[in-house]
């Protein structure tokens, strides 16, 4: 299902509607560009840290780098909204690994050649993208399949949360709470907006404290939950929020083309066959026990 680029997405300024492998990698810790947030004595917003157990490190294969996000607790959404946020819960993620970038044209290709992933709807606005570009125009059913491809699944929205907001800090956006500006990210409805996505990575001032990069802006993410209009009977585990089921997924972190907002808290919705060349996807992975 098309929709004009350009346009906001339809939660977004008009408000809520009520096993592929490699053979590179590496356990260094995670360099963000930022070392000076890289202090182990981090301790975010009610979370649990212990970097003698955990630490973020950064594991590459071929062109897909996962950062591992240490467990912990955190107070996931706001009480003091009259949005979807409500109301504050407590959550406990355990340790998982992200996609350090949004998925990109050249990885999604891959997963095209290899017969994982079906191509993208044909539209000028998302043709002849170079490698390094998100892969927009892709629908919740695509982002599976990529997912599927790459030996992981989709990003929970609890999850996508805690990482956006450096392990639960009380952060506004990923990058802490400075007001947006273009060199913290790409966004729509703002003196950045553009109808063209950033090469991935290309804005490390945005990144969060463990190395994630456009967690806000760039292009808006898929998630794996159903959308539910507030936070009552949601899991606190961390997982997915995937019974009852609904009419729409979530999607989080804004993007070019919508105003959409990309605070860390911000939710936003579409149905699950909606695409646009603003809109792509991350995953996640459980981290191995390798004792």
């Amino acid at each position: 299902m098309f929709r004009v680029f350009g346009i906001a997405l339809l939660a977004g300024c008009a408000g809520p509607q009520t096993e592929h492998k490699g053979d590179k990698s590496t356990d260094d810790p995670v360099d963000t560009a930022r070392p000076e947030l890289m202090d182990p004595d981090f301790q975010g917003a009610a979370t649990l840290w212990d970097p003698t157990e955990c630490v973020a490190t950064l594991d590459c294969e071929d062109d897909i780098c996962w950062v591992k996000i240490c467990g912990g607790h955190f107070e996931m959404g706001a009480d003091d909204s009259d949005a979807n946020q409500a109301p504050l819960h407590t959550v406990e993620i355990t340790t998982f690994e992200i996609m350090q970038s949004e998925a990109t044209e050249g990885m999604y290709r891959r997963c095209v050649d290899d017969g994982a992933c079906d191509p993208h709807d044909v539209t000028p606005l998302c043709d002849n993208l170079a490698d390094d570009r998100p892969r927009t125009c892709i629908d919740w059913e695509r982002s599976e399949q990529f997912c599927e491809w790459a030996g992981a699944r989709m990003v929970s929205e609890a999850e996508f949360e805690f990482a956006s907001r450096s392990r639960g800090a009380d952060y506004t956006y990923p990058w802490g709470n400075d007001d947006p500006d273009c060199d913290y990210a790409r966004l729509g409805c703002s003196e950045c907006n553009t109808n063209d996505t950033a090469p991935v990575c290309s804005h490390p001032d945005g990144n969060t404290e463990q190395g994630v990069c456009d967690m806000a802006g760039n292009a808006i993410e898929w998630l794996a939950d159903w959308y539910h209009p507030s936070y009552e009977d949601a899991p606190t585990d961390g997982s997915a929020w995937v019974y009852p089921t609904g009419s729409f997924r979530i999607m989080r972190g804004g993007g070019v083309g919508s105003c959409a907002g990309p605070e860390t808290r911000h939710r936003t919705f579409h149905e699950g066959d909606f695409w646009y060349a603003g809109g792509t996807t991350r995953c996640a992975r459980e981290v191995v026990d390798e004792e």
